[in-house]
């Protein structure tokens, strides 16, 4: 919009798009019963014949010790790992690129706000194409591959994405002196390459944690990304970039191209918490399931979940279609032992 007519018009623009898709969430979402997560039903067997919620009711708990259960799940800590290096990737892109690119390109004074205007909106439009593409490619893949419980494929999408979109986030800090085109090339599939991660990142955190840690692990998982990836990178690339021209005889596009260049080593950082998020997720989803659906003793009370359920046998446990026997170190607790 702005590159069109101006600036101010992005805000005019906006509110109606939020009322009107406030208008279709209102009258076309279905919501479904509240607390039906957090139940397992007396037969697993019964189909739900109504709306309404019948069944055990999972035990909740204090905050601290759902904190601590859900840090527990090493899968989920790794994957909050691997989304903050996504975060702090793309917010250094999204916060430093269109500056940087008009840094080296936009010197002519008579037509810098044109040049400007055309990088934001070629950005601005990259951005979008990429972030909707990149996320239905990647809910694809999750649901082809990744449908078994028995499969690891989310994390490795995942990685995938990151290792793919490495490179070209580096060949999109240090093209702009030399090709715009190429450029721009390279930012499309380092953007397109990181959309691969949203939807196998988010399905991952639900399998692996319970129904009633799911909203709590969420927030957990976005505040540490936001906290410690796209909050922070912003300042830490303005930091480096400041240092590197005030300290060296750098232009202000050089500094900041120095800067920017360890974003891709980020991409790489995230690519590697994948993989290891990868050798326990599986254990981890398997301990959820069981956790939901095997009902203990006549009352039918699930077991509190414990760190012999999450991350500490995920990696030894020989994982089967059957139940796992009662003798092994990851088999849920007596009913007689649950507090």
């Amino acid at each position: 919009m702005a590159y069109l007519f101006n600036w101010r018009w992005a805000f005019r623009v906006t509110p109606p798009l939020a009322i009107l898709f406030t208008v279709i969430l209102f009258f076309f979402a279905e919501e479904p019963p509240r607390g039906a997560t957090e139940v397992v039903p007396l037969s697993m067997n019964d189909e739900a014949e109504d709306d309404s919620v019948d069944g055990d009711k999972l035990n909740l708990r204090d905050f601290l010790t759902d904190l601590r259960l859900i840090w527990a799940i090493r899968s989920f800590a790794y994957s909050t790992f691997a989304f903050t290096a996504i975060t702090f990737v793309s917010g250094a892109i999204s916060g430093w690129g269109p500056t940087f690119l008009q840094r080296m390109h936009c010197t002519d004074a008579a037509d810098a706000g044109r040049c400007k205007s055309e990088i934001n909106y070629k950005f601005g439009i990259i951005g979008s194409i990429t972030g909707v593409a990149g996320t239905l490619i990647g809910a694809v893949l999750s649901q082809r591959y990744a449908r078994s419980s028995n499969s690891n494929s989310d994390p490795v999408i995942c990685g995938v994405g990151l290792l793919a979109a490495a490179p070209f986030i580096y060949l999109a800090v240090f093209l702009p002196p030399i090709s715009m085109l190429y450029t721009w090339i390279s930012i499309f599939l380092g953007e397109l390459f990181i959309g691969f991660t949203w939807a196998p990142a988010t399905a991952m955190l639900l399998y692996v944690t319970l129904p009633t840690q799911r909203s709590f692990a969420a927030g957990i998982q976005t505040l540490t990304s936001h906290l410690l990836g796209d909050a922070l990178s912003p300042f830490i690339v303005g930091w480096l970039a400041g240092n590197l021209y005030y300290n060296n005889d750098f232009t202000r596009g050089k500094a900041l191209q120095y800067a920017l260049y360890p974003t891709s080593a980020f991409a790489i950082i995230g690519a590697v918490f994948f993989g290891i998020s990868a050798k326990y997720v599986i254990g981890d989803r398997r301990m959820v399931e069981i956790q939901e659906h095997e009902q203990i003793g006549s009352a039918g009370v699930l077991p509190e979940p414990s760190e012999a359920y999450f991350g500490q046998v995920s990696s030894s446990l020989e994982l089967t279609e059957g139940p796992i026997p009662k003798d092994t170190d990851a088999s849920p607790r007596p009913a007689d032992q649950i507090s």
